[in-house]
């Protein structure tokens, strides 16, 4: 809801700015297509700055088997019209790779989600991030065992924007936790999860983050557990941290302590009234 209303005559123009910062949080409403959707977020992106000559991972949530409409998995036809929209512009090395969730197999979960087909209709590779070549990454004394590839590839982050009975939301920050080792992700839970998420994110290098809420979930998530929201929209922003705490504002979630804590330590701007907010129906 908005609180205030321009008013607006025939003949006036009606122009949305592109965003200012780095920190900026695109809210996007899909009306009818979901690739012009995509693209109109990007637009108002201060800066879409990944060259042609990028190597990309796309970072989709795989983490359980579970189909398309249960909003558990990154929605396929969100990520048919990323790679359609990168293919456009030009990139060439893209993959997408993601692990599952502790006990569950990733190759089923994508099969299952329709992860797969979609990567086979255009000729990209899926990797398990589970078998992949990790490298030692430390901060602030906690060490991380990353993904090698995650150090040599710029990162487009694709999470379902759900909730998290455990942490409150699954979004852009959490969905980065499966690019750890498993050994990782079980002293990070061990040694308090809400502090040791914001040190992973500020580890990372910069990525861009395209928050699936085609669906959303709600309820008891973040597994097949939760419910479908229908939120159909997109999260778009540059910084992990502000994305969450929109969304925990939109969605009128208390804030993660983790999203606090992550502003706390420069991993990103969680502070809502120091964000810029561009909203657009597409």
């Amino acid at each position: 809801p908005k609180k205030t209303m321009k008013d607006y005559k025939i003949g006036d123009k009606y122009i949305i700015d592109k965003a200012k910062t780095d920190s900026a949080v695109i809210i996007t409403k899909i009306k009818y297509d979901l690739g012009a959707a995509l693209n109109a977020s990007l637009e108002l992106l201060n800066s879409f700055d990944f060259s042609k000559e990028d190597k990309i991972m796309v970072k989709p949530c795989i983490i359980e088997p579970a189909y398309p409409y249960q909003a558990v998995n990154t929605n396929p036809l969100l990520l048919d019209e990323i790679i359609k929209m990168l293919n456009g512009r030009g990139f060439s090395d893209i993959l997408v790779a993601e692990q599952a969730m502790p006990g569950n197999d990733v190759m089923e979960a994508a099969n299952k989600s329709g992860i797969l087909d979609v990567c086979e209709k255009h000729k990209v590779k899926f990797a398990d991030l589970g078998k992949a070549e990790y490298v030692e990454k430390e901060e602030d004394g906690f060490k991380f065992n990353i993904v090698k590839e995650i150090m040599e590839r710029r990162i487009i982050n694709v999470p379902v924007m759900k909730t998290n009975s455990q942490i409150g939301v699954s979004g852009a920050m959490e969905n980065m936790l499966r690019v750890v080792d498993l050994e990782t992700q079980k002293r990070m839970f061990a040694e308090d999860i809400e502090r040791t998420l914001p040190k992973l994110i500020k580890t990372l290098p910069k990525f861009l983050t395209i928050g699936d809420a085609t669906l959303g979930m709600h309820g008891q998530g973040p597994t097949s557990l939760g419910e479908p929201a229908f939120l159909n929209m997109l999260f778009v922003s540059k910084d992990a941290v502000a994305l969450d705490s929109v969304f925990s504002e939109a969605g009128i979630i208390r804030k993660p302590r983790y999203v606090k804590e992550a502003s706390s330590i420069g991993a990103g701007n969680g502070e809502i009234k120091d964000l810029e907010i561009r909203y657009k129906e597409k």
